[in-house]
């Protein structure tokens, strides 16, 4: 849970354990979009980064998106957070995203 989770509580922990326990979780090596593929991307694209993620780092998704997709906005790297962002860093992506509408 540490390694996933900035923070966490009761409820994330249980739920964590049940879908841990109880769902066949697929860990394989997750596809890679190709330039040429994702040039097609016409939709405005904003990224938030982990910059701590132990799945997707957040330096290397942000200098990878902006190398392949064209229609990268924006790129936030959440500095010091894990792949499940803290209340703090969750109300910096809610507040940007209700900021764009």
């Amino acid at each position: 849970m540490d390694v996933l989770f900035f923070e966490y509580d009761d409820f994330a922990l249980r739920y964590m354990s049940n879908t841990f326990q109880h769902c066949n979780m697929d860990f394989s090596p997750l596809p890679l979009i190709s330039k040429d593929l994702a040039k097609n991307i016409k939709t405005p694209i904003t990224l938030f980064a982990a910059e701590k993620d132990i799945i997707f780092t957040g330096k290397k998704m942000i200098k990878r998106a902006a190398q392949i997709l064209p229609s990268l906005e924006e790129a936030v790297l959440l500095e010091g957070s894990k792949h499940v962002p803290n209340a703090s860093d969750f109300k910096k992506i809610e507040s940007s995203i209700i900021d764009k509408v």
